[in-house]
């Protein structure tokens, strides 16, 4: 079983080299691999942005003239948000290219058309017989002062109409068949655009931050860990969720400056309905704008009978926390 996106593809060649079910060596890479994973998409027919895969300054220019700005840059290949930028600027390219590169190594990077919209996250199932299923369903929150849209909530059930989630579990689903996936967990990031639902990547593995250890339960009843492992032993077991209650997974912000000290994060967790609390932030270190997942300064995971409650829970915890920080130069 994987964990992280980095353990997808030594997961698959692991299973297929003792016999349990995994997902195939030539799903996973489809599946972490965004240029193979687009043209999978492409050829099913699935609603996805304009994109093309950047191998030279030619290919680099000719997207930027056919697609304009805002445009999307991200590595072929990666996890966590590295490298990903959405550029607003001609003079945020240069820095833009720069970053996917070195997060792709030597996979290379695509640039994509910008759709603009909500961004909605969808964990899920694949059982034995192709048939896919979401899970939970939430919208994020994210950043929006760079070029680093990094998220800083994802709420879960979805604040969407029933229409709209309908129309995103549908899309969720069949991109997850047509990329393969066979016995496996999904996490999938999704844009509802002004025309419909429209697909960011897919990974074949649970939701990262404590989703699927934790928030899948909480919202759908489903224990993702006992799932996966039941689907790659090859056993009949329900994809099917119910609905359960609402959770969170908010991140801290700190204040920028150099942290000095951090009050309150034991009465933070002793707050009802939080589940999970920490920060990664140190006395002596610096906070400052967020580049990608793992830069995080910190994070909340709040459970509740609805949405609003877990919502309103973390809010209170991270109220409770303190920061107090010594202002420096920039």
């Amino acid at each position: 079983m994987n964990g992280l996106e980095i353990a997808v593809a030594p997961a698959a060649l692991a299973s297929a080299a003792i016999g349990l079910c995994g997902v195939g060596v030539e799903t996973a890479l489809r599946c972490i691999d965004k240029t193979l994973m687009r043209a999978a998409w492409e050829a099913a027919g699935l609603a996805q942005p304009a994109w093309v895969a950047v191998r030279g300054a030619g290919e680099l220019h000719s997207a930027i003239d056919a697609f304009g700005l805002p445009l999307v840059v991200k590595p072929a290949r990666g996890n966590g948000s590295r490298g990903v930028s959405v550029v607003t600027r001609a003079d945020e390219v240069e820095g833009a290219v720069a970053e996917a590169r070195a997060a792709a190594d030597a996979h290379g990077f695509i640039v994509e058309r910008f759709v603009a919209g909500p961004l909605v996250t969808n964990d899920g199932f694949v059982d034995g017989r192709g048939k896919a299923r979401v899970a939970v369903m939430g919208d994020v929150v994210t950043q929006s002062v760079s070029r680093h849209r990094v998220n800083t909530a994802l709420n879960y059930p979805a604040a969407l109409s029933v229409s709209d989630r309908a129309a995103v579990a549908s899309l969720v689903e069949r991109a997850a068949v047509a990329l393969g996936l066979r016995r496996s967990p999904f996490h999938c990031e999704i844009i509802l655009g002004e025309n419909g639902p429209v697909l960011v990547e897919l990974a074949a593995r649970g939701g990262g931050s404590y989703i699927a250890s934790t928030i899948v339960a909480a919202v759908s009843g489903l224990v993702a860990p006992v799932v996966s492992a039941r689907l790659a032993l090859g056993d009949d077991v329900s994809i099917d969720p119910s609905e359960v209650g609402g959770a969170t997974l908010t991140f801290i912000t700190a204040p920028a400056g150099v942290i000095t000290a951090i009050r309150g994060l034991d009465e933070a967790r002793a707050l009802p309905g939080i589940v999970e609390l920490g920060v990664a932030l140190r006395p002596g270190e610096r906070s400052g704008a967020v580049a990608f997942d793992n830069a995080r300064h910190g994070h909340v995971v709040a459970v509740g009978a609805t949405r609003d409650e877990a919502v309103a829970r973390a809010a209170a915890a991270v109220a409770a926390i303190g920061f107090e920080v010594t202002q420096v130069p920039v």
